[in-house]
C-alpha cells in the first residue's frame, strides 16, 4: 500500500479558507441544485449542509448527490511546468517527480507530497515533444522517449529528433537510469542482446511508459469519490469525512489524506458506487421495489415477476429476478418509474428462491422444489454444475470457489 508522506495542506504554510470565496454547490441526482456550507459526512452516508446563514441543517443520503462543485467557473486549468504522472484507474496528477524507485514514486504536488506505487503508474511525462512523436513498436517493456539535440553531418546544422529507447526503467531522480535493450533483429521478437544500463539527462525526457505484466484492476466496489482539482488533477478514492474547508478521502494510491476545498474544482460520486449501497430492492406479492432509505420509491416491477423471493442489483445497472411462481430467473434493465425491458430470461428452473450472477457471468440459482443448487451457463441454458441440498433458499459463491448454501434444515459449504 502506498502511503501519503504530509497531509494535503500541511505541506505549504499559510493556507487558509477564503471566506469570501464561492460556496459549494451540491447538484442531486433529481437535476436540483443547491449552494450554501457543508458542515460534515456523516459514517451512515448522509450529507449535512445548511443553504444559506441561519438556515435549517438539512441531511441528504449521498446516493441522492451527484456532484459537488468548489470551484465558481466551469473550468479547469492545467499546471504548465512539471511533470503529469497518468495513473492505470484513469487519474492524473501533476507536480515533480523527485524520485522513481522499482517499487515507488516521490511525486510533489502543489497540494501534498505523494508516494505512489510504481504497479499504479501507467506514464510519466515532462513536457511537450516539439518534433513529430515516433511510431512506437509493440513490446513488453519500458518505454523511454525524449528529445535530443543532434547535428546534421552534412548541414553541420544542429536540429531535434525524438529518441526512443526500449528496457527497464531503474530509476529517476535529476538524471534518468535506464537498462537499454538492443532493438530485435528482423522477424524476431526478442531483443538482439542482453542491453547495457545507460544514464540520460532528466531535461531531455519527455515520456516514460511503464510496461505492466499483468491488466489493470476495476475498482472495487463501494462509496467512491471523484476529486477533480482546479488544476486539472483527478483523484479517485473512498470519501471518509467533509468539513467546512476541507474533505478526507482514502486511496489505495496513497493512503489517508485531507484536502482543502479551494483546491478543488468539483467532487462527483462514482455512478458505479453509488448503484451498489444505499438504495433496497424488496421482493413482494406485487413483484420488485427499489426505494431510498427514506421509504421512497423509485422503480417497481411487477410484470409475472410476483412474487419474487430474491432480486439483486447488478454492475451494470440491470436487476436479476428470482421470479419464484413463474419458475423463471430473468435479468431486467429498469426504465423508468416502473416497468422494464427483459434482457436474458431462464425458463423451467424449479421454483428459484435465490439467483446470484457470478464473476464469470454464470447464473447460480437456489431450486428450492428442485432440491439443487445449480450454476448455469447464460448462453446456452444448460447448467454447468450442480449440488443435490434439500430445500435451498440462499446461495453465495465464495472467494476460494466453494460454494455456501443455506436450506430450510442446514446451512453448508
Amino acid at each position: 500500500m502506498s502511503r501519503l508522506i504530509l497531509l494535503f495542506g500541511v505541506l505549504a504554510t499559510g493556507f487558509q479558507v477564503d471566506p469570501g470565496g464561492a460556496s459549494p454547490r451540491v447538484f442531486l441526482s433529481d437535476r436540483t441544485e443547491v449552494t450554501g456550507e457543508i458542515l460534515g459526512y456523516e459514517p451512515t452516508g448522509h450529507l449535512r449542509f445548511r443553504e444559506k446563514a441561519g438556515a435549517r441543517e438539512r441531511r441528504v443520503a449521498v446516493e441522492e448527490v451527484s456532484r459537488i462543485q468548489y470551484a465558481s467557473g466551469d473550468k479547469v486549468q492545467a499546471e504548465g511546468a512539471g511533470d503529469r504522472v497518468r495513473l492505470i484507474h484513469g487519474g492524473l496528477v501533476s507536480g515533480r517527480v523527485r524520485a522513481l524507485t522499482e517499487k515507488s514514486a516521490t511525486l510533489e504536488t502543489s497540494w501534498g507530497t505523494l508516494e505512489i506505487r510504481r504497479a499504479d503508474i501507467r506514464s510519466i511525462s515532462s513536457g511537450a515533444l516539439s518534433v513529430p512523436m515516433p511510431e512506437l513498436r509493440d513490446g513488453r517493456h519500458d518505454v523511454l522517449i525524449r528529445e535530443v539535440l543532434k547535428v546534421n553531418p552534412v548541414t553541420k546544422a544542429a536540429v531535434r529528433e525524438a529518441a526512443v529507447e526500449y528496457g527497464i526503467l531503474r530509476s529517476l531522480d535529476e538524471r534518468v537510469h535506464f537498462h537499454v535493450l538492443p532493438a530485435p533483429k528482423e522477424g524476431e521478437a526478442a531483443p538482439a542482446g542482453p542491453g547495457k544500463d545507460e544514464e540520460f539527462d532528466r531535461a531531455d525526457l519527455r515520456q516514460a511508459i511503464l510496461f505492466r505484466e499483468d491488466a489493470p484492476a476495476d475498482l472495487p466496489p463501494g462509496w467512491y469519490a471523484r476529486l477533480l482539482f482546479a488544476n486539472g488533477d483527478k483523484v479517485v478514492g473512498v470519501l471518509q469525512g467533509i468539513s467546512p474547508g476541507r474533505l478526507r478521502i482514502f486511496s489505495h494510491l496513497f493512503g489517508a489524506a485531507e484536502v482543502e476545498t479551494r483546491r478543488l474544482h468539483s467532487l462527483a460520486f462514482v455512478s458505479s458506487g453509488r448503484m451498489t449501497v444505499g438504495n433496497l430492492l424488496l421482493c413482494d406479492s406485487s413483484g420488485v421495489r427499489e426505494v431510498t432509505r427514506q421509504g421512497k420509491e423509485l422503480w417497481s416491477y411487477a410484470q409475472d415477476s410476483g412474487p419474487s423471493w430474491s432480486a439483486r442489483k447488478l454492475d451494470n445497472g440491470n436487476v436479476l429476478i428470482a421470479s419464484t411462481n413463474q419458475n423463471q430467473v430473468v435479468e431486467v434493465r429498469p426504465l423508468g418509474r416502473s416497468g422494464g425491458t427483459e434482457v436474458w430470461k431462464l425458463d423451467n428452473v424449479s421454483y428459484p428462491y435465490d439467483a446470484v450472477k457470478l464473476e464469470n457471468g454464470n447464473i447460480l440459482v437456489a431450486e428450492y422444489y428442485g432440491n439443487r443448487v445449480a450454476e448455469y451457463d447464460p448462453k446456452t441454458r444448460a447448467a454447468v454444475w450442480s449440488c443435490g441440498r434439500p430445500y435451498p433458499m440462499s446461495v453465495q459463491r465464495l472467494p476460494n470457489g466453494h460454494t455456501l448454501i443455506c436450506s430450510q434444515q442446514e446451512v453448508v459449504e
